[in-house]
């Protein structure tokens, strides 16, 4: 197996992983569906802002790709436990070494303050709440609601950061 094959069949299991794993939920996601429709918002976030749509979808593709091997740690915990938030965050860093280049600078990208960056976790703010709307849609309330209302929240601190960046005949 040649390296292009083996990390064709690394990265498969992400589609196996799935997101908020520890509440109920409807209708399960994936990491690879996720990231899919994240990459999917950034094209569209390029009508609005100015930014390298290039390295905002190798950031997109890139964002969650460490979790095949650290599993998706739900966000309740991550935010219980700060220090094992930053420890993921250097697994993240060590584990992006074994991976193609371009997966390396995505995972370096995201952790810049680059617009490219914002755009990213705005987009990925924009599919946490895409889901849970779904979620609420299917007739999941509780936790969803409070994931639509910490999505929003997100959302619009970034539009505020990067208001700067918007292309002048956006809607």
């Amino acid at each position: 197996m040649n390296e292009t094959q083996k990390y064709i069949t690394d990265i498969y299991p992400l589609s196996y992983i799935i997101r908020y794993s520890n509440v109920p939920r409807i209708k399960d996601e994936s990491v690879a569906e996720h990231s899919f429709y994240v990459a999917a918002i950034v094209q569209k976030l390029f009508d609005e802002y100015k930014f390298k749509l290039g390295i905002a979808l190798n950031m997109a593709i890139s964002h969650d790709i460490i979790e095949v091997y650290v599993n998706d740690i739900p966000h309740l915990i991550k935010k219980r436990y700060p220090d094992l938030a930053k420890m993921l965050k250097d697994i993240e860093k060590k584990e992006a070494s074994g991976f193609p280049k371009s997966v390396g600078y995505g995972i370096k990208g995201l952790h810049s303050n680059s617009t490219e960056s914002k755009i990213v976790h705005m987009a990925d703010a924009m599919q946490c709440e895409q889901y849970a709307l779904n979620e609420i849609s299917l007739g999941n309330s509780g936790y969803m609601e409070s994931v639509v209302e910490h999505s929003i929240k997100r959302v619009d601190q970034i539009r505020q950061e990067i208001v700067i960046y918007k292309r002048e005949n956006a809607l």
